[in-house]
Formats: structure tokens, C-alpha cells, sequence
């Protein structure tokens, strides 16, 4: 990753820390982990979608007398969209450790301890 994607990923980290701290201060309620866990995966997919572009496979166009060809051409485009997706989904991956690591730093302070001391 790049400085600036590292910044980004700092600052967006910062922004959840200060919107949980609010609402914990709010309510009295800390957010569940599964809420948390979520909410960080789908920002850091959403960053990967967005530094990596987005690109359609186009649709094939099948000749009616031969299927055997229009199969094989739609399962070339769903092989292309699988590995679309592989790809965002490891650098999600690694957006999601960078981003999870800054938000239980300040957040959760005690749960990173832990984890460091048992990693």
C-alpha cells in the first residue's frame, strides 16, 4: 500500500474511534464485536473496490446454433468475476488488519494487549 492509502486508512480509523467514543458517551452501550468486525469489513471491501477500480466482464454473444460455445463463453465471464473478486477481497484483507489494528488501539485498548502478547 501507498502513504497516502496508509494515511487514509489512519484517518478513517480516527473518524471511528471519535463516532464509537460519541456513541458510547450517548447511549452507555460499547458496540458489539460482530457489529464492529462488519462494519470495518465492509469499509475496508468498499476502499479495496475503490483503489483497485471497478471493471464489469462484458457480456459474451452466443450464436443460437451453437450452445456448447455460449456456455463455455459465460463461464469464462463468471471464471473473470471470481477472480474480480479475489483480488478485492485480499486487499480488503489487508486493509481490514491495518484498520482493525488502529481502531482497537484507541477503541479497545485491552483487547490489542492481548492479542500482542499471545501473537
Amino acid at each position: 500500500m501507498s502513504d497516502y492509502q496508509l494515511y487514509l486508512i489512519a484517518l478513517i480509523a480516527s473518524v471511528a474511534v471519535f463516532v464509537l467514543n460519541k456513541a458510547y458517551q450517548t447511549t452507555g452501550k460499547k458496540v458489539p464485536e460482530a457489529v464492529l468486525t462488519v462494519g470495518v469489513y465492509a469499509v475496508s471491501f468498499g476502499l479495496a473496490v475503490v483503489w483497485q477500480g471497478f471493471a464489469i466482464p462484458s457480456a459474451p454473444v452466443c450464436a443460437p446454433s451453437d450452445p456448447g460455445a455460449c456456455v463455455n463463453a459465460w463461464l469464462a465471464v463468471v471464471t473473470n468475476v471470481l477472480q474480480a473478486i479475489g483480488g478485492y477481497v485480499a486487499f480488503a484483507a489487508l486493509i481490514y488488519q491495518a484498520l482493525l489494528k488502529k481502531i482497537l488501539e484507541s477503541y479497545v485498548p485491552g483487547v490489542w494487549s492481548k492479542i500482542k502478547r499471545k501473537g
